[in-house]
């Protein structure tokens, strides 16, 4: 029987979310997840001791730095997974020294963050006076009507 895959999660997801989202498509008995202690950041020593026998990480930008020396003590990582856009957490100039592939999320917030633009277009739009007290400021709005939107 094959050994199972070590899975450290360092993200925001509590650990047994993690597991019952593995468990829907590889049987639980081929992964084993290992959590990290959570309301508090972790040193990099610390950090160090948790990923030393870790196959895959999973972090996000909730969770510690991946430092050249964290990813050195991961002597066992195959692969690390971000759980966002970007890649913050991680050196990626270590990561490609020491040919650990890396995913992240593209697109993950796309929407909320386009729904964020529209609403901050629109209150700077409506409410450009910055005396959002002034009685006056519905006289003066401006509208949408007649504008469009490039990027």
């Amino acid at each position: 029987m094959a050994e199972r895959v070590k899975i450290l999660n360092l993200g925001f997801s509590p650990d047994n979310a993690v597991n019952s989202l593995l468990s829907n498509e590889i049987s639980s008995s081929q992964f084993e997840i290992i959590g990290r202690p959570r309301g508090r950041e972790l040193p990099e020593e610390e950090t160090c001791e948790l990923v030393k026998d870790a196959s895959i990480i999973l972090v996000d930008p909730s969770g510690p730095r991946l430092t050249k020396t964290v990813l050195e003590a991961a002597t066992n990582l195959k692969f690390i997974q971000f759980g966002s856009v970007g890649y913050d957490q991680i050196d990626l100039d270590a990561a490609t020294e020491l040919g650990i592939p890396i995913a992240n999320n593209p697109g993950w917030a796309a929407t909320g963050v386009a729904e964020l633009a529209i609403l901050h277009i629109l209150a700077i739009l409506r409410y450009s006076n910055p005396s959002f007290q002034n009685k006056e400021r519905f006289q003066n709005a401006k509208e949408l009507r007649g504008k469009h939107l490039e990027y």
